[in-house]
């Protein structure tokens, strides 16, 4: 069987674990990675035989390293043997995937969700999970994750490990509202020295489309206005013209003078690693992980 899985990187990885769940239940460690085979540079393997994979084999590419296969022609495919191929976008124009007709392949198209089918996806994780969630915990995580799948998942497991009926109360208590991450709670997160969110934050920040360069430059003005707030320079402090509440807060951080001339030496490292061509995200989480540790 081949099948061209097409769409949604979430959703196609959840497919394939729960395929690989089914076809090789109570295998040990050893069998199940010889009967996975994950982008073969060559399509000979498709006929190739395993003593350790008593329950056939799964051969998996990824479109990126299916397409530089210089052709697909097997000659024969052995009944165990199942074959995938994703990716996010599958040009099918191109003569190697429109070989795959030949061998009956299928297309599966995994599409976005949209927001409004968030809940029936709670409600097939429920059954998949076997739990038990009262209608508006389910609400309440449509609510708060949204379409961020991958997300909703980890917390879905975590609320499942409670070993309970899961109620609204213990979704606020647990879950996380990622629709409403904003430059502000990443400052947060950051002179609270918690880096695992700190990241998480910023990865959220850039994929709703705020620009790298931009967090960075706006860091440079916090650890800015941190610094002369803990040198104690009354003519300078007047002069940030802080609210109150940010300036108490800002005031009692845990940073040092010295911790905070370390951070801007990082965040100015990392703005020129950036104009000279690094890749801004990897610069910017690069950044964010070390600052967190500060």
């Amino acid at each position: 069987m081949i099948r061209v899985l097409v769409g949604n990187d979430f959703l196609i990885q959840e497919f394939i674990d729960d395929y690989i769940d089914k076809k090789f239940t109570g295998l040990s460690e050893f069998q199940l990675k010889s009967s996975i085979i994950r982008d073969p540079k060559s399509v000979s393997v498709i006929t190739d035989r395993s003593p350790f994979a008593p329950q056939g084999r799964l051969i998996l590419w990824g479109f990126k390293e299916f397409s530089k296969l210089e052709e697909f022609t097997p000659y024969v495919i052995p009944k165990d043997v199942d074959i995938f191929i994703y990716g996010e976008k599958i040009d099918k124009r191109l003569a190697i995937v429109k070989t795959l007709a030949n061998y009956r392949a299928e297309f599966k198209e995994f599409k976005d969700l949209y927001a409004n089918q968030v809940e029936s996806w709670v409600l097939q994780q429920k059954s998949k999970y076997k739990f038990q969630i009262n209608p508006d915990a389910v609400k309440m995580l449509a609510v708060l994750y949204g379409t961020n799948l991958a997300e909703l998942k980890q917390c879905i497991i975590q609320l499942k490990n409670l070993n309970k009926l899961i109620t609204k109360d213990d979704v606020l208590r647990h879950g996380v509202n990622v629709n409403e991450f904003s430059i502000f709670e990443l400052q947060d997160e950051l002179l609270l020295k918690r880096p695992v969110k700190s990241l998480y934050v910023a990865r959220q920040l850039v994929k709703f489309g705020e620009q790298p360069i931009g967090i960075i430059r706006y860091l440079i003005n916090l650890y800015y206005k941190v610094l002369v707030l803990k040198l104690g320079d009354e003519s300078l402090i007047e002069a940030l013209k802080l609210h109150p509440f940010v300036l108490k807060k800002l005031k009692d951080s845990p940073l040092t003078v010295s911790k905070c001339l370390k951070a801007t030496d990082l965040l100015a490292y990392w703005e020129r690693q950036i104009q000279s061509g690094i890749d801004p995200e990897y610069g910017l989480f690069r950044l964010i992980h070390n600052l967190a540790k500060i």
